[in-house]
């Protein structure tokens, strides 16, 4: 299938799953996991070992519940073996030391901690991770409706805010444009260009 992303999760992580394949999928990402629906007949080990090789990057999702799951322990196991980019989230407030030999196989790999059900920074640690390590970044193009030298500019992220929120927005903004996301704000990337041509810009459709 030739994916971007392959997921390695236990199956009672379903639901963390679910919001970390809808992240992948919101930027472009093509993904496989083991609770997909295989054809009639198909070798399910077989097809997985094919899946984790052809994929571009392996996503282990590590929990309390991934000591006693053997596939994540097997998934890790081909990963290094076929010298996959692997990128390891815990989800809880599991440490390394407790997952066994999963934990022993991620010693010496940079392992980051999610949030699932913080949707908004989730994304962000995410999407940032996996275009570190693997550059499969998949840049959608997001066009401003502006004027000017800045009409068909690209943007990852357009915050929008009302005036007494501006304060919080722009440190968002900030740390977004640390992370090496073009980002826009109006009062950055507009007000410079005069008051007039500011109100004409942002009312525009």
């Amino acid at each position: 299938m030739n994916c971007d992303i392959y997921i390695s999760a236990s199956r009672r992580d379903y639901e963390v799953v679910s919001k970390i394949k809808n992240i992948l999928y919101s930027a472009g990402y093509t993904y496989f996991d083991d609770r997909q629906s295989f054809p009639p007949g198909s070798d399910f080990e077989q097809t997985i070992r094919a899946e984790i090789i052809s994929s571009k990057a392996v996503l282990c999702v590590l929990s309390g519940n991934s000591s006693s799951s053997v596939y994540t322990e097997e998934d890790l196991r081909l990963a290094i073996k076929e010298n996959k980019t692997i990128i390891p989230v815990i989800i809880d407030n599991t440490e390394l030391v407790n997952l066994g030999k999963i934990g022993h196989f991620l010693l010496e790999i940079p392992v980051i901690r999610l949030n699932p059900y913080d949707s908004k920074s989730a994304k962000v640690i995410l999407l940032h991770e996996i275009e570190k390590r693997c550059g499969t970044k998949d840049q959608k193009e997001i066009l401003i409706p502006c004027a000017n030298d800045i009409k068909n500019a690209q943007y990852d992220v357009f915050i929008s805010c009302k005036s007494e929120d501006y304060p919080f927005a722009k440190k968002v903004y900030k740390y977004l444009k640390e992370l090496n996301y073009n980002v826009f704000l109006a009062d950055e990337e507009l007000r410079k260009k005069g008051i007039a041509e500011y109100g004409k810009i942002i009312d525009e459709p």
